[in-house]
């Protein structure tokens, strides 16, 4: 359960950003490439505090390498 920016859409993506201290809503801006719009930040029950970081660890999600427009 969350809360998102008024502007997302379905279909928009939560991103872990390596380094930064929140989490952002992404909007993919080109199908099949890995570049994207930042459209807001949500607020997540159960991944605010750290526990991403700690899915990323277990091999539960993964690093990836985008590029933000």
């Amino acid at each position: 359960m969350g809360l998102v920016s008024e502007g997302a859409l379905i279909g928009d993506s939560i991103a872990v950003l390596l380094g930064a201290q929140m989490l952002y809503v992404l909007r993919s801006n080109a199908a099949g490439e890995a570049r994207f719009w930042l459209v807001g930040e949500p607020c997540l029950h159960r991944i605010m505090d750290g526990e991403a970081m700690k899915m990323i660890d277990s091999g539960e999600y993964t690093i990836g390498t985008i590029v933000l427009e």
